[in-house]
C-alpha cells in the first residue's frame, strides 16, 4: 500500500467534483459519503495528527495517523455505534486526546459515549446531554482549566445558539450565547494560544468562509478568511505545527488513475493563503 501510495503522489490529481458527497453532520466534523474526517493528539505529544472514521459497517472504524505525511495509519480500532457521529476532545485533562460518540437515535436528547484514550474498549462515561435535534455537538476547553467540556448548537430563527458546559456528564449548560448562522458549520479551537478554545463558524461559497472567536462568547469574529473551496472540501482544524495555536486545513477528494484518495492542505496561520503541508492519506 506504501509504494501504491508513493506511486500515486507522483501524478497529477483531478478533483472529485461531488459538492453533495460533503455531508456536514451533528459533531461538526465533516463527512465524505459514510466516511467521516476527524483531527486529534493522538500519541500525547502535542500536536494533532489525523484520521478518518468510516461508518459503512456495524461500528464506527477509526483510522488515525500520528504524522502530518502520507504513510501508513498508526492506530486502526472500533468504537461507537454507526448511527452515532465520532467527537475528539481531552476528557480527563491528561496528555492527548480521547474519542467519543454524539447519538441522534436514543431519544430526546443526545446520548453521549466518552473514553479517554484513543482506542478500542468500554466508554468511560455515558451521559446525555442537549436536544436530539442539535444541529452539532462539539467538544473543547471553555474555561481554560484544562480538559475539555462539551457543547451543543442549535438553531435559533436563523442563528445558531451555543450551549456548552464545561465539565463531562449530563447537567444543565455552563455557556448559552450566538454565534453564526444555521447556513454555517460549527468549529473549535485555540485561536490565539492563550488558555481555553474559542468558536467558529464556515460558510460555502466559491471559498470556505472561516469566521474564528478567540473568546466563548456572543460576538464578532477576530479573524475572517477564505481557505479552500466550498464545493468540494470539508474543513478541519488543529495544531498541525505544534505551537499551541489551532489553524485551520482542508480535506479534499482527488482521483488518481482508478482510485479516489484522500488529499490534506493545512496552513500553519488562520489567514488566507497557500496551504503549509499537502500530503494524501
Amino acid at each position: 500500500m506504501k509504494t501504491l501510495l508513493a506511486l500515486a503522489l507522483t501524478l497529477a490529481p483531478t478533483p472529485v467534483p461531488a459538492h453533495d458527497d460533503v455531508q456536514l453532520q451533528t459533531a461538526g466534523n465533516c463527512r465524505f459519503g459514510t466516511m467521516w474526517i476527524v483531527t486529534g493528539d493522538w500519541d500525547g505529544k502535542g500536536g494533532d495528527g489525523v484520521g478518518f472514521v468510516d461508518a459503512s459497517g456495524s461500528t464506527l472504524k477509526w483510522t488515525v495517523r500520528n504524522a502530518l505525511s502520507a504513510g501508513p495509519a498508526d492506530k486502526t480500532f472500533n468504537f461507537g455505534e454507526k448511527s452515532a457521529a465520532p467527537l475528539v476532545g481531552n476528557w480527563d485533562g491528561a496528555a492527548g486526546d480521547g474519542i467519543g460518540t454524539a447519538d441522534t437515535s436514543k431519544g430526546a436528547e443526545l446520548q453521549w459515549k466518552i473514553r479517554n484514550s484513543a482506542s478500542a474498549g468500554a466508554a468511560e462515561k455515558t451521559f446525555s446531554f442537549g436536544p436530539s435535534n442539535s444541529r452539532y455537538a462539539v467538544a473543547g476547553d471553555w474555561d481554560g482549566k484544562s480538559g475539555d467540556g462539551i457543547g451543543v448548537v442549535v438553531e435559533s430563527g436563523n442563528d445558531f445558539e451555543w450551549r456548552v458546559r464545561n465539565s463531562v456528564g449530563a447537567g444543565s449548560p455552563s455557556k448559552i450565547f450566538p454565534f453564526g448562522t444555521k447556513a454555517e458549520s460549527a468549529e473549535v479551537g485555540n485561536w490565539d494560544g492563550s488558555s481555553g478554545d474559542g468558536i467558529a463558524t464556515v460558510s460555502r461559497g466559491d471559498g470556505l468562509g472561516f469566521k474564528l472567536r478567540n473568546n466563548v462568547s456572543a460576538g464578532s469574529a477576530n479573524h475572517s478568511f477564505n481557505f479552500g473551496s466550498g464545493k468540494t472540501d470539508c474543513p478541519v482544524t488543529g495544531d498541525w505545527d505544534g505551537d499551541g495555536v489551532d489553524t485551520v486545513g482542508i480535506v479534499r477528494l482527488v482521483q488518481v488513475g482508478n482510485d479516489i484518495v484522500r488529499e490534506w492542505q493545512l496552513r500553519n496561520s488562520n489567514s488566507a493563503g497557500a496551504a503549509d503541508v499537502v500530503f494524501r492519506f
